[in-house]
């Protein structure tokens, strides 16, 4: 039914979650979720590269601080997936 009006459902998963035996977030009638998760997955392999040291502190801090604004919208938007 999501596919006919060009949604998706989005499913996040860390490494422990597979433990839990689900997704860690799952994000309902998301528009694009193929690009969204291609922006994701590319902001991490940016952070994984950088584990190195070859980054500036001040790169790796910023790149936190994005993160972080992502797992917050996250976060709001589960929670009024939720209500």
């Amino acid at each position: 039914m999501l596919k006919y009006f060009g949604l998706s459902i989005l499913r996040v998963e860390t490494a422990g979650s597979s433990a839990q035996g689900g997704p860690d977030l799952s994000l309902i009638g998301v528009i694009d979720a193929f690009d969204f998760r291609s922006l994701v997955l590319d902001q991490r392999d940016v952070v994984t590269e950088n584990r190195g040291g070859s980054s500036s502190t001040n790169e790796s801090e910023a790149t936190v601080e994005i993160l972080k604004d992502i797992r917050n919208s996250l976060t709001r938007i589960e929670n009024q997936l939720i209500k």
